[in-house]
């Protein structure tokens, strides 16, 4: 008997599947995969003040899985992907009672543009940035310091992605 029951489950859920998949596909849903980036953007070069930033691996990583060659000098590539500030800030919030920090925010800020071989601009300069809070604990400095420096990771991969997002849009 409970052999039948999962069978008659089964056969219910497949039709199911089939239906939500119909309409999924049928509203233009379609999974968000690597789009190929304008053949202008396609050899590219980036500049920045600090070439071994993570911002600057993780935009180099990023667009080499997107099919771009990352150029290791300029006059190689059609465009140039200038970073013209990468900074972070750190900003108290909230002081406890005995004056000691208790939560703190990290401002994120890219300036950025990108240039064909010839100087015109492709992207006009740009700014980018993000914001998180951290709370801090003092019994747990390593801890919280640690935390702050995966925080920071994190928001170097978003600006990253927010970046190569405003590339793909400039190449649709």
């Amino acid at each position: 008997m409970h052999h039948r029951s999962q069978r008659f489950a089964f056969t219910r859920l497949i039709p199911a599947l089939c239906a939500v998949s119909l309409i999924v596909t049928a509203c233009g849903f379609h999974l968000r995969g690597v789009r190929q980036l304008s053949p202008e953007i396609s050899v590219i070069y980036l500049s920045s003040a600090n070439s071994n930033s993570l911002l600057v691996r993780y935009l180099r990583q990023q667009l080499q899985a997107s099919g771009a060659q990352v150029t290791k000098t300029r006059d190689e590539a059609l465009s140039v992907l200038e970073i013209l500030v990468d900074s972070v800030n750190r900003r108290v919030l909230s002081v406890g009672s005995t004056g000691k920090v208790r939560e703190y925010e990290l401002h994120y800020v890219v300036t950025y543009r990108v240039l064909g071989a010839d100087g015109k601009k492709i992207l006009p300069r740009r700014e980018l940035a993000i914001s998180r809070v951290i709370l801090f604990d003092e019994t747990d400095v390593l801890g919280k310091t640690n935390e702050a420096g995966l925080v920071r990771r994190e928001m170097q991969q978003d600006l990253a992605r927010m970046i190569m997002r405003q590339l793909e849009l400039a190449s649709a």
